[in-house]
């Protein structure tokens, strides 16, 4: 029986998915990482932010050579797992996170990119066992690269969108919190918000169209009451009208619309993975060792539940 996010419970990181310790040993690092961003918040130094660099660097690096060796140097050659998704997933989001730092070094960008890079981390240990079968690992590479890609650029979205109103209100006012926190310009987050809602509806609308052609080659080639698919679909056409609505607006409402798109974006993301795993476990969750067969292809839900 496949293992879901949901009922994973115990060994965040087992045996199984190779060497655990490299998998604890990047999060500990990520974990360092994102304690020594809290601290810049409130004092940013030279010592702490190199701190902050060499953990992130460092985790980065493990986390790489981990991806590398479970995806080229497995043996015997498995079919794609559903988990390793995940750790790109951070890894990505890792090298954002690294590229943003380098654009400017005294924003704490960690503070709100990390915890997505945990919450990826725990689901890609919590579905290590699932497997992707062979005949589709093609188009399900497109798909799940695209959905991967379209997920960096919403989270990126998000954090720029609520950094966009953080600076908007620390401009506004001249105590509180906000001036300690130094963001990036105004003119800076705007570009950023238009960029990441262009990519994030472009990579959407592929992972979309090539889900959709991934189920209606199944044997059922059915996608009614699928909760990933109709969300997916949702969340494209909201972007796409919201966009085409928003490109009429005057500048400084446009910026400001934007930003909230981005920010609801990825909420709805975020719902429809939760959600969606938790409904529609058979859209990618597959057995072990079964992969290929119709029956482990397309399990049922009532076939996977307990």
């Amino acid at each position: 029986m496949p293992q879901t996010l949901f009922e994973f419970a115990p060994g965040l990181f087992s045996s199984a998915s190779g060497s655990f310790w490299l998998p604890t040993l990047f999060t500990l690092f990520y974990l360092l990482t994102f304690l020594s961003e809290i601290c810049r918040m409130k004092r940013d130094t030279v010592p702490v932010r190199r701190i902050s660099l060499t953990t992130l660097l460092t985790g980065f690096l493990l986390q790489t050579v981990w991806i590398v060796r479970s995806t080229f140097c497995a043996a015997p050659p498995a079919p794609l797992g559903a988990g390793l998704w995940f750790f790109v997933l951070a890894w990505a989001l890792v090298l954002l996170n690294i590229s943003l730092f380098f654009s400017y070094p005294k924003t704490p960008f960690a503070v709100f990119l990390l915890p997505a890079v945990f919450i990826a981390v725990a689901a890609g240990s919590a579905l290590t066992g699932a497997r992707f079968p062979e005949a589709k690992l093609f188009l399900g590479a497109i798909h799940g690269l695209s959905l991967l890609a379209a997920s960096v650029f919403l989270l990126y979205g998000f954090v720029v969108g609520l950094m966009f109103f953080l600076q908007r209100k620390k401009i506004k006012s001249r105590t509180g919190f906000l001036r300690g926190i130094p963001l990036p310009s105004l003119e800076w987050l705007q570009r950023a918000n238009r960029l990441s809602s262009r990519l994030s509806l472009v990579l959407l609308g592929i992972g979309v169209l090539f889900g959709m052609v991934l189920r209606g080659t199944s044997p059922s080639g059915t996608f009614s009451g699928d909760m990933m698919i109709w969300g997916g679909i949702f969340l494209f056409l909201l972007m796409a009208v919201t966009l085409a609505a928003v490109s009429h607006s005057d500048q400084s409402r446009k910026d400001a619309r934007l930003a909230v798109l981005n920010i609801i974006g990825f909420l709805i993301l975020i719902f429809i993975l939760g959600r969606g795993s938790l409904d529609s476990r058979a859209h990618w969750l597959f057995p072990s060792g079964e992969a290929g067969s119709p029956s482990a292809e397309h399990p049922t839900d009532e076939e996977t539940s307990p």
